[in-house]
């Protein structure tokens, strides 16, 4: 079992998905948003719909779309006993898989860094320099910090999983820790070692908030000058466009035409030989096949209104009563620490609590979803806050002069207020949705969400009516992210 594996090694399995995951989707995105961004390549509004239109949807997903083109009862199979018994080759499933899921966070992150890092000097660079210099120089250079924010919250975020890593059995620390408490094998270095990363991150993020004092964050416009400054460069944007078409076409439209595939996949007997086709019926029987879900999406639909809801009141709680510089640097340093730290360890925080406490705590912990809706705060309140905070004093410094001058304008100033808020609770309400690894040892009994339905069947091999399931879930994302991306006051990239 994978409890009793010796921490060194756990710590290891851990940098080494993390790592990967995090310089893959780092690179691959950086590739797709100078595409978009810098070098307006052919069709690069259609190309960056198509990345952004799977933000939304949850690793379990992807995993299930993955096993379901190359599992071992995929359409084109690939047995995941082989990844099992070699852990070098296990790693770079996890590896693949994590990086086909986080890639269009990276590209989101990377395209808003790339737009305020463009400026007048890029254009006059490509007077003396070739472009591979000045995108080097004058656009790579300055938007190295958020290269490092982009590959610092996919390895954060990947550290936390424990879906794909429980498929392929890799004993990362996470998943070593997970296993420890529902087997109730723990070890006491292992939450320490959590706890103390945890608390490292948080710092780092609240020391550098404190200290790079009031920054540029949210004042940033997009050069509209920069439009057309390499429409000369022909071949290069060419080539650029190759790799980002295909990495569309690899990461984000093959996980959508595995599902469907594998949906309306049929095998049969027909004299002794056993054939396989794609049957339309089929299909449409897998898709209707979501009816038989209908208790897990009622759970998970309540739990991620639920924790919504409290994560909206907690942010803006927090936003209203920590006003000052050294306020929010504390109140960031909180939560990164709250995002950072792994699941089993919120799990284990309130088993703690559940078993030292009252008997109401009891039942709390029993007959109500209480505890479920606080372990999410973890994920979706930072979450929430962020981008509460950022539009409040993006909405203050633009429009608080305006507001004085004409009060009749109020409502619909609040309208540029109100578009970001409403960005947060649907990313909210989509994080607990797709969330697992944060409550799973906690839910009540007789409580089953889709998250933890789809982590128990992929185990089994993906089905007819698993794949109608996350091709449902993955049109429900892809329509809300386009009413996101609808919603956003930049909707021209």
């Amino acid at each position: 079992m994978l409890w009793d594996t010796r921490l060194e090694r756990a710590i290891l399995n851990s940098l080494l998905v993390g790592g990967g995951t995090a310089a893959l989707a780092t690179c691959l995105g950086l590739v797709v948003a100078l595409s978009v961004v810098v070098l307006r390549v052919p069709g690069y509004r259609f190309l960056s719909w198509g990345v952004l239109s799977l933000v939304l949807v949850p690793l379990y997903v992807q995993a299930t779309a993955w096993s379901a083109g190359f599992g071992s009862q995929g359409w084109f199979r690939w047995n995941q006993v082989t990844a099992v018994l070699n852990s070098n080759y296990a790693v770079l499933a996890c590896i693949w898989i994590q990086a086909a899921s986080s890639i269009p966070v990276a590209y989101l992150l990377l395209s808003i860094g790339l737009r305020r890092s463009l400026s007048d000097q890029t254009k006059l660079s490509l007077l003396d320099r070739s472009v591979e210099a000045t995108l080097l120089v004058c656009v790579l250079r300055k938007a190295l910090p958020w290269l490092v924010a982009t590959f610092s919250f996919v390895f954060v975020w990947t550290s936390s999983d424990m879906v794909v890593t429980n498929l392929f059995q890799v004993p990362t620390l996470t998943e070593a820790f997970y296993q420890q408490v529902q087997f109730g094998k723990l070890n006491a270095s292992t939450p320490y070692t959590a706890v103390f990363y945890a608390l490292m991150v948080g710092c780092v993020v609240g020391s550098t908030v404190f200290y790079a004092g009031e920054s540029r964050l949210g004042h940033e416009v997009e050069n509209l000058a920069m439009d057309g400054a390499f429409a000369g460069y022909r071949q290069v944007r060419w080539m650029v466009s190759g790799f980002a078409w295909g990495i569309l076409f690899v990461f984000c439209l093959v996980p959508i035409l595995n599902l469907v595939v594998k949906a309306g996949w049929t095998v049969t007997m027909a004299n002794q030989l056993i054939v396989r086709f794609w049957s339309i019926k089929t299909f449409t029987q897998s898709l209707a096949g979501i009816s038989s879900f209908q208790d897990e999406f009622a759970w998970s639909i309540a739990i991620s209104l639920y924790a919504t809801v409290l994560a909206l009141i907690a942010s803006v709680g927090l936003v209203y009563f920590f006003s000052k510089h050294w306020q929010y640097a504390l109140v960031l340093a909180v939560l990164s620490f709250g995002l950072v730290l792994p699941g089993p360890a919120i799990n284990l925080l309130f088993h703690w609590l559940s078993n030292s406490g009252a008997d109401f705590i009891i039942q709390l912990r029993d007959d109500s979803l209480v505890f479920v809706v606080l372990a999410l705060q973890f994920r979706c309140l930072p979450i929430v806050y962020v981008i509460h905070w950022i539009s409040t004093r993006r909405f203050l410094e633009s429009y608080r002069e305006p507001m004085a001058l004409d009060a009749s304008t109020l409502w619909m100033h609040k309208l540029a207020w109100m578009r970001p808020m409403a960005v947060a609770c649907v990313s909210s309400f989509f994080i607990a949705f797709a969330n697992l690894e944060t409550y799973l040892l906690i839910l009540p009994p007789g409580v089953t969400t889709v998250s933890m339905r789809s982590f128990e069947l992929l185990h089994y091999g993906v089905q007819n009516k698993e794949a109608g399931l996350s091709v449902c879930l993955i049109l429900g994302s892809i329509v809300t992210a386009i009413m996101l991306q609808w919603l956003s006051p930049n909707k021209r990239s």
